[in-house]
């Protein structure tokens, strides 16, 4: 502290001001980043309620979509005739044609006991049960 004694007054001055324009300084960059992460977090916030309301409209959209088409397979007099069949490559082209038909990612035949007949896509061998196969592994295959 005895340099402060014999400093002179144009540095007491000058080192006064710097602390305080450094003070300030430091003060208005904790209230900008204040400003700044609430804006960020509101925004963010509404950008995902807002996607996550698009997201639940498309999976009902594509809930009913799967319905109907469910519904209309079921009612298919061919689909029925070529399931009776149990022929596995007959099957088997039954199942690649209707998946293209309704549009959809995947299309699994199995007989009422819930065993899989054909599997479009050829990925899962026929006489399995349905209950043994994972969905989220082959959500991971797609």
């Amino acid at each position: 502290m005895r340099w402060w004694a014999h400093s002179r007054l144009r540095t007491k001055i000058f080192l006064a001001f710097s602390i305080l324009i450094l003070a300030l300084l430091l003060l208005t960059l904790g209230f900008v980043q204040l400003a700044v992460s609430r804006q960020v977090q509101s925004t963010l916030k509404e950008e995902l309620l807002t996607t996550g309301h698009v997201f639940q409209g498309l999976v009902t959209e594509r809930g009913t979509r799967l319905l109907t088409n469910t519904i209309l397979l079921a009612g298919d007099f061919a689909l029925k005739r070529a399931i009776a069949t149990y022929d596995p490559s007959t099957l088997a082209s039954v199942a690649l044609n209707y998946q293209e038909r309704v549009g959809g990612d995947l299309l699994w035949i199995a007989d009422e006991a819930g065993v899989l007949l054909a599997d479009s896509r050829g990925r899962q061998p026929s006489g399995r049960e349905l209950a043994t196969f994972s969905p989220d592994a082959e959500a991971l295959i797609s």
